[in-house]
Parts: structure tokens; sequence; C-alpha cells
């Protein structure tokens, strides 16, 4: 059997920013023409200070990866209170 592998052309992210804490790189699913399905976004984000207040993501899974280089563990904090570090190099 032979699989065919199909990659997307280099893709640079729109700058986007929310208040004086977040700066991110945003890749939406049409930058790639379908060639991140059934991923719905990619944000590569830096986080300086805290910016958003709790909210549901309803329908979907987030998923955050923090690389491995990255200074200092990310808080996250869902909806339902909960919250707790992501360190460099996990996936949550």
């Amino acid at each position: 059997m032979t699989r065919r592998l199909t990659l997307s052309a280099p893709v640079k992210g729109q700058p986007l920013r929310i208040g004086s804490g977040f700066a991110a790189s945003h890749f939406g699913e049409h930058f790639f023409n379908g060639l991140i399905d059934p991923v719905v976004m990619v944000d590569h984000f830096q986080m300086t200070a805290p910016t958003f207040e709790p909210h549901p993501h309803a329908g979907i899974s987030a998923v955050t990866y923090l690389f491995e280089d990255s200074t200092s563990p990310h808080v996250n904090y869902d909806s339902l209170g909960n919250q707790g570090p992501i360190a460099p190099g996990a996936l949550h």
C-alpha cells in the first residue's frame, strides 16, 4: 500500500494581540487549505500577564503545548475553577 503525504507551503501567522499581556501569531485552518483537519486553529502565543476571564470551549477540545524553551510554566484556568501549571515541554 502506498500512502501519499501532502504538506502545505510555509505559512506565516497573522499577528494577534489581546490587551498588553497577550501576543500571538494566529494560524487559522483556512491558511492550510484543509491540510490540518480536524484542527481549527493554532496560536503561537506569549502571555506576560493575566489576559482571559474563565471561558468555556463549547464543543471543542483545547490543546496547549508549551515549548521546551519556555522560561516559565503557564498557569491554566478553566471555567470550572480548576487551575494548574503547564510546564515547559508539557502537553495539556
